[in-house]
Protein backbone atom coordinates (compact mmCIF):
# COMPACT_ATOMS: atom_id res chain seq x y z
CA UNK A 1 0.00 0.00 0.00
CA UNK A 2 0.97 3.64 -0.18
CA UNK A 3 2.79 5.14 2.80
CA UNK A 4 0.09 7.64 3.78
CA UNK A 5 -3.12 5.64 4.07
CA UNK A 6 -5.40 6.19 7.05
CA UNK A 7 -7.09 3.23 8.74
CA UNK A 8 -10.14 2.96 6.51
CA UNK A 9 -8.06 3.42 3.35
CA UNK A 10 -5.58 0.77 4.43
CA UNK A 11 -8.29 -1.79 5.15
CA UNK A 12 -10.09 -0.93 1.90
CA UNK A 13 -6.87 -1.29 -0.13
CA UNK A 14 -6.27 -4.85 1.02
CA UNK A 15 -9.94 -5.77 0.69
CA UNK A 16 -10.29 -4.47 -2.88
CA UNK A 17 -6.91 -5.68 -4.17
CA UNK A 18 -6.53 -9.01 -2.35
CA UNK A 19 -9.84 -9.82 -0.71
CA UNK A 20 -8.38 -9.56 2.82
CA UNK A 21 -10.48 -9.04 5.92
CA UNK A 22 -9.50 -6.55 8.62
CA UNK A 23 -7.83 -9.31 10.63
CA UNK A 24 -5.96 -10.60 7.59
CA UNK A 25 -4.76 -7.08 6.79
CA UNK A 26 -3.33 -6.76 10.30
CA UNK A 27 -1.63 -10.13 9.80
CA UNK A 28 -0.14 -9.06 6.46
CA UNK A 29 1.25 -5.80 7.82
CA UNK A 30 3.33 -7.82 10.28
CA UNK A 31 5.62 -8.69 7.36
CA UNK A 32 7.32 -5.36 8.06
CA UNK A 33 9.27 -7.21 10.73
CA UNK A 34 11.66 -7.94 7.81
CA UNK A 35 11.44 -4.55 6.12
CA UNK A 36 13.98 -1.78 5.59
CA UNK A 37 13.65 1.55 3.77
CA UNK A 38 16.24 3.01 1.40
CA UNK A 39 16.16 6.78 1.04
CA UNK A 40 17.70 6.50 -2.44
CA UNK A 41 14.68 4.51 -3.62
CA UNK A 42 11.73 5.91 -1.71
CA UNK A 43 12.84 8.99 0.18
CA UNK A 44 12.24 7.19 3.49
CA UNK A 45 15.24 6.48 5.70
CA UNK A 46 15.10 3.23 7.64
CA UNK A 47 18.24 1.10 7.22
CA UNK A 48 17.39 -0.71 10.46
CA UNK A 49 13.78 -1.16 9.49
CA UNK A 50 10.61 -1.33 11.53
CA UNK A 51 11.81 -3.57 14.37
CA UNK A 52 15.07 -4.23 16.18
CA UNK A 53 17.04 -6.63 14.01
CA UNK A 54 20.38 -5.92 15.65
CA UNK A 55 20.73 -9.13 17.66
CA UNK A 56 23.79 -10.80 16.22
CA UNK A 57 23.20 -8.92 12.98
CA UNK A 58 20.28 -11.24 12.15
CA UNK A 59 16.59 -10.63 11.51
CA UNK A 60 13.96 -13.05 12.75
CA UNK A 61 10.57 -13.41 11.09
CA UNK A 62 8.40 -13.01 14.16
CA UNK A 63 5.71 -10.87 15.75
CA UNK A 64 7.88 -7.99 17.01
CA UNK A 65 6.14 -5.56 14.65
CA UNK A 66 3.11 -5.62 16.97
CA UNK A 67 5.27 -4.78 20.00
CA UNK A 68 6.04 -1.50 18.23
CA UNK A 69 2.39 -0.44 18.02
CA UNK A 70 0.50 -1.59 21.11
CA UNK A 71 1.13 -1.93 24.84
CA UNK A 72 -0.38 -4.30 27.35
CA UNK A 73 0.59 -7.75 28.54
CA UNK A 74 -2.85 -9.42 28.70
CA UNK A 75 -6.23 -9.04 27.05
CA UNK A 76 -7.88 -7.85 30.25
CA UNK A 77 -5.62 -4.78 30.45
CA UNK A 78 -7.59 -1.53 30.24
CA UNK A 79 -7.47 0.39 26.98
CA UNK A 80 -5.33 3.18 28.46
CA UNK A 81 -2.61 0.63 29.21
CA UNK A 82 -2.74 -0.79 25.68
CA UNK A 83 -2.21 2.74 24.38
CA UNK A 84 0.13 4.29 26.95
CA UNK A 85 2.45 1.29 27.35
CA UNK A 86 3.22 1.16 23.63
CA UNK A 87 6.58 2.56 22.51
CA UNK A 88 6.54 6.25 21.68
CA UNK A 89 7.06 7.42 18.09
CA UNK A 90 8.40 10.86 17.20
CA UNK A 91 7.69 12.66 13.94
CA UNK A 92 10.30 13.61 11.36
CA UNK A 93 10.30 15.22 7.93
CA UNK A 94 13.16 14.16 5.66
CA UNK A 95 14.67 16.80 3.41
CA UNK A 96 15.25 14.99 0.11
CA UNK A 97 16.21 18.04 -1.93
CA UNK A 98 19.53 16.38 -2.71
CA UNK A 99 17.95 13.10 -3.86
CA UNK A 100 16.91 12.05 -7.37
CA UNK A 101 15.64 8.78 -8.82
CA UNK A 102 16.76 7.60 -12.26
CA UNK A 103 13.99 5.77 -14.11
CA UNK A 104 14.78 3.51 -17.06
CA UNK A 105 12.46 4.35 -19.95
CA UNK A 106 12.96 0.91 -21.48
CA UNK A 107 13.61 2.29 -24.96
CA UNK A 108 16.99 2.98 -26.45
CA UNK A 109 18.70 2.89 -23.08
CA UNK A 110 17.30 6.29 -22.13
CA UNK A 111 16.34 7.26 -18.61
CA UNK A 112 14.45 10.02 -16.83
CA UNK A 113 15.70 11.69 -13.68
CA UNK A 114 12.97 12.72 -11.24
CA UNK A 115 13.38 14.41 -7.87
CA UNK A 116 12.52 12.43 -4.76
CA UNK A 117 10.04 14.44 -2.66
CA UNK A 118 10.47 15.22 1.01
CA UNK A 119 8.94 12.46 3.14
CA UNK A 120 7.37 12.23 6.58
CA UNK A 121 8.01 9.25 8.84
CA UNK A 122 7.75 8.24 12.48
CA UNK A 123 10.96 7.35 14.35
CA UNK A 124 12.05 6.03 17.71
CA UNK A 125 15.51 5.44 19.08
CA UNK A 126 16.53 1.90 19.93
CA UNK A 127 18.81 2.33 22.93
CA UNK A 128 21.79 0.11 23.58
CA UNK A 129 25.54 -0.06 23.11
CA UNK A 130 25.02 0.92 19.45
CA UNK A 131 21.84 3.03 19.36
CA UNK A 132 19.94 3.48 16.11
CA UNK A 133 16.52 4.53 14.90
CA UNK A 134 13.55 2.42 13.92
CA UNK A 135 10.81 3.71 11.63
CA UNK A 136 7.09 3.55 10.99
CA UNK A 137 5.15 5.10 8.12
CA UNK A 138 1.69 6.61 8.39
CA UNK A 139 0.15 3.42 7.00
CA UNK A 140 1.73 1.47 9.89
CA UNK A 141 0.68 3.95 12.55
CA UNK A 142 -2.83 3.77 11.05
CA UNK A 143 -3.24 0.33 12.63
CA UNK A 144 -3.10 1.91 16.08
CA UNK A 145 -4.09 5.55 15.52
CA UNK A 146 -6.82 7.14 13.44
CA UNK A 147 -5.04 9.72 11.26
CA UNK A 148 -8.15 10.64 9.26
CA UNK A 149 -7.99 14.31 8.27
CA UNK A 150 -4.58 14.68 9.92
CA UNK A 151 -2.22 13.80 7.03
CA UNK A 152 -1.09 16.73 4.87
CA UNK A 153 -0.37 15.37 1.37
CA UNK A 154 1.17 18.71 0.35
CA UNK A 155 3.81 18.36 3.06
CA UNK A 156 5.08 14.85 2.35
CA UNK A 157 2.36 13.27 4.48
CA UNK A 158 3.14 15.26 7.61
CA UNK A 159 0.90 14.78 10.65
CA UNK A 160 0.69 18.09 12.50
CA UNK A 161 -2.26 18.08 14.86
CA UNK A 162 -1.57 15.08 17.12
CA UNK A 163 1.18 12.80 18.46
CA UNK A 164 1.40 9.04 18.89
CA UNK A 165 1.41 9.38 22.68
CA UNK A 166 0.58 12.37 24.82
CA UNK A 167 3.25 13.75 27.13
CA UNK A 168 4.13 17.07 28.74
CA UNK A 169 4.52 19.69 26.05
CA UNK A 170 3.25 17.43 23.27
CA UNK A 171 0.20 17.70 21.08
CA UNK A 172 -2.85 15.59 22.01
CA UNK A 173 -2.62 11.88 21.34
CA UNK A 174 -4.01 10.88 17.96
CA UNK A 175 -7.34 9.05 18.38
CA UNK A 176 -7.05 5.29 18.66
CA UNK A 177 -8.37 2.93 16.04
CA UNK A 178 -11.43 0.73 16.82
CA UNK A 179 -11.22 -1.57 19.85
CA UNK A 180 -11.26 -4.67 17.61
CA UNK A 181 -8.17 -3.49 15.73
CA UNK A 182 -6.26 -2.63 18.92
CA UNK A 183 -7.16 -5.98 20.46
CA UNK A 184 -6.05 -7.86 17.34
CA UNK A 185 -2.68 -6.10 17.47
CA UNK A 186 -2.36 -7.21 21.09
CA UNK A 187 -3.45 -10.75 20.24
CA UNK A 188 -0.60 -11.15 17.76
CA UNK A 189 1.84 -9.40 20.09
CA UNK A 190 1.11 -12.00 22.77
CA UNK A 191 1.15 -15.07 20.50
CA UNK A 192 3.92 -15.43 17.91
CA UNK A 193 2.82 -18.96 16.92
CA UNK A 194 -0.70 -17.74 16.18
CA UNK A 195 0.63 -14.94 13.97
CA UNK A 196 2.92 -17.31 12.02
CA UNK A 197 0.09 -19.76 11.41
CA UNK A 198 -2.24 -17.01 10.22
CA UNK A 199 0.48 -15.32 8.15
CA UNK A 200 1.07 -18.58 6.26
CA UNK A 201 -2.63 -18.75 5.42
CA UNK A 202 -2.77 -15.08 4.37
CA UNK A 203 0.34 -15.43 2.23
CA UNK A 204 -1.24 -18.34 0.38
CA UNK A 205 -4.34 -16.20 -0.07
CA UNK A 206 -2.15 -13.53 -1.70
CA UNK A 207 -0.74 -16.12 -4.10
CA UNK A 208 -4.16 -17.60 -4.87
CA UNK A 209 -5.94 -14.28 -5.47
CA UNK A 210 -7.04 -13.92 -9.08
CA UNK A 211 -6.16 -17.51 -10.02
CA UNK A 212 -8.60 -20.31 -10.77
CA UNK A 213 -6.33 -23.02 -9.37
CA UNK A 214 -5.37 -22.51 -5.69
CA UNK A 215 -1.78 -22.82 -4.60
CA UNK A 216 -1.26 -25.94 -2.47
CA UNK A 217 -0.69 -24.86 1.12
CA UNK A 218 2.40 -27.06 1.28
CA UNK A 219 4.00 -24.82 -1.37
CA UNK A 220 4.16 -22.02 1.18
CA UNK A 221 4.98 -23.58 4.52
CA UNK A 222 6.26 -21.18 7.18
CA UNK A 223 5.36 -22.76 10.49
CA UNK A 224 6.97 -26.17 9.89
CA UNK A 225 10.32 -24.43 9.41
CA UNK A 226 9.97 -22.99 12.89
CA UNK A 227 8.45 -25.85 14.84
CA UNK A 228 9.35 -29.18 13.24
Amino acid sequence: PGPDLVTDELLQFFLENFGLTTRETIVAMGAHTFGVADRKQSGFHGPHGWVDGSSGGHRTFDNRYYYMLVGGSKFTDPMWKKLDDAPHWNKRVLDNSDMVLELNNGTGGTSTVVPIPDQFQWVRENFGSDPFELIMLNSDIALARDLSGRIDPEAGGRVRSCDFKESEGSKPRCPRTPVGVIDTLLEFKLNNTLWLVEFERVLNKFFDYGHDTPLASSDCDITSNFYE
